[in-house]
């Protein structure tokens, strides 16, 4: 039985339009019943229905999806480099009878609040309990995923509970889960000692001794308005619910998804910041496992694509997400 749960206001404050497809004047109340708040982000067909899910980082919210999802269909030609495809395009045979390829068009896409973060109430139980509420009340058209680092393994997730839902997924600075057990121990401890800064000192404490870690320290190229953006966004947080999704889907309490990866039956992007070592590693680590995955590395990026390299991001997503 799917469990409810009491939405927060802000739960239902950006579910606008109409579904076409099931008629309802909210398609999204569903969403905002189990306490999922939910944002339509891009696309300028306003009667498609969304495809994509887009799940954010950790200390984000659904609205940083909206500088690099896309808006507006490719008009210009880029050279092909590796941060585009590191596996090269298939060639089209010519013909006198071949039409020209549709122009992808962009569609909309569903962003929602991570549980804890933002409107969406904070988990509780088990890694999975949120993801099950959240797969009982997706919208039936959502049928791609994308994930960015914590929202990356949060897809993992998805795609381990329900690999047949989705025909796409694209992984962004994500962690594939861990097979050590001491590993396991010894980052269970890190986190609590995050939660335990929460807990105690709040959400100031936490935001400046989180902006000073080092997987983030690309980010100082990044512009001075958008880093401030950033900063309020995260001060906006609960420090409690950030607290619950380190306790509930903290690295060291997803499953490590390996088979998951290997075994998915859609197609698989995975994404990540070169100058991002650690997470780039972890990436052609995961397609040695698997590889058919489409590994895409962009040079000069660290750990956040979506506020480091929005248009490189957006570039690559147009082809694989949009309608022809």
């Amino acid at each position: 039985m799917t469990k409810l749960i009491k939405p927060v206001e802000s739960a239902r404050t950006f579910l606008n339009g109409a579904d076409p497809c099931s008629g309802l004047a909210d398609p999204f109340a569903a969403l905002a019943e189990q306490g999922f708040r939910a944002l339509r982000i891009g696309g300028r067909e306003a009667d498609l229905p969304p495809r994509s899910l887009l799940l954010h980082g950790f200390t984000g919210l659904a609205e940083d999806w909206r500088h690099c999802w896309p808006t507006t269909a490719l008009r210009s030609k880029r050279k092909p480099g590796p941060e585009l495809e590191i596996e090269p395009a298939p060639k089209q045979k010519p013909g006198p009878a071949s039409e020209p390829r549709p122009e992808p068009r962009p569609e909309p896409a569903l962003a929602i609040d991570l549980p804890g973060h933002g409107g969406s109430v904070a988990p509780e139980g088990a890694f999975d309990e949120a993801l099950h509420r959240l797969l009982a009340v997706l919208p039936a058209s959502i049928d791609r995923v994308v994930g960015y680092s914590l929202g990356g393994r949060l897809a993992l997730g998805l795609l381990r509970l329900a690999p047949q839902r989705f025909r796409t997924a694209i992984i962004l600075s994500a962690h594939p889960g861990l097979a050590d057990p001491q590993a396991r121990t010894s980052r269970r401890a890190a986190d609590q000692r995050w939660i335990e800064r929460l807990e105690q000192q709040g959400i100031a404490a936490f935001v400046e001794a989180w902006e000073a870690l080092p997987l983030l320290a690309t980010q100082s190229l990044v512009p001075a308005s958008r880093l401030a953006r950033q900063r309020e966004q995260r001060l906006s947080q609960s420090a409690t619910g950030l607290a619950a999704s380190l306790s509930v889907h903290g690295l060291a309490e997803m499953p490590n998804m390996r088979e998951t990866i290997i075994q998915y039956p859609g197609e698989l992007h995975w994404v990540a910041g070169a100058e991002d070592a650690k997470f780039s590693a972890l990436a052609c680590e995961v397609e040695r496992w698997r590889p058919s995955l489409r590994l895409h590395l962009l040079p000069g990026v660290g750990h956040n694509p979506l506020l480091e390299a929005p248009e490189p991001l957006r570039t690559i997503m147009l082809p694989k997400l949009a309608s022809t």
